[in-house]
């Protein structure tokens, strides 16, 4: 006979009870469930939706929800240093670690050097005009939360909490060279 016990668990925002358990991976990449908590909201039913935006670029995009709305936003993509320059809000968010990670109360963003030859992005045209283009050398990591866990400044202290390992994790899994 199987037993299956389901937790209560309270949220640190209302007293609301998440009558479903916090997964210990997002779009497959391990992450400390306690990590994701401050970002879902009390509710019944969790759900998870994973797509792959592009197969030949290896762009992932996960979102985690609850009761039919989405909470939790994850977007990997491939770039050069181009789009790295352009993507990456360095001048809006606070930078952490020597400046691959940048948070802002409901969105983090962490960008680090992952060479792979198999991905390749479009370039400014050659000098004859014809298209051209470049092996990605970088990933990107994008997290959006939809839920406050209570104010804005608890929301980046959860979201710093989040992102480096879970970016770590995310690089673990990548096939960089």
């Amino acid at each position: 006979m199987v037993v299956v016990l389901i937790l209560t668990l309270t949220t640190a925002c209302g007293g609301t009870d998440r009558n479903y358990q916090i997964p210990d991976d997002l779009c497959g990449i391990p992450v400390n469930s306690e990590r994701m908590a401050p970002f879902l909201p009390g509710g019944e039913k969790l759900f998870q939706r994973d797509w792959t935006e592009n197969a030949s670029s290896g762009g992932i995009s996960c979102t985690l929800g609850v009761d039919d709305e989405d909470q939790l936003n994850f977007t990997g993509s491939w770039a050069d240093h181009r789009a790295v320059d352009s993507r990456v809000a360095i001048d809006q968010g606070t930078p952490l670690l020597g400046g691959e990670y940048y948070t802002i109360p409901k969105n983090a963003t962490a960008y680090f050097p992952c060479s792979n030859p198999k991905v390749r992005l479009g370039a400014p045209r050659s000098k004859d005009g014809k298209p051209r283009t470049v092996p990605a050398t970088f990933y990107i990591v994008e997290v959006e939360s939809l839920h406050h866990p209570k104010d804005e400044a608890e929301s980046e202290k959860a979201m710093k909490r989040f992102i480096v390992p879970f970016a770590k994790a995310v690089k673990k899994k990548l096939p960089c060279r």
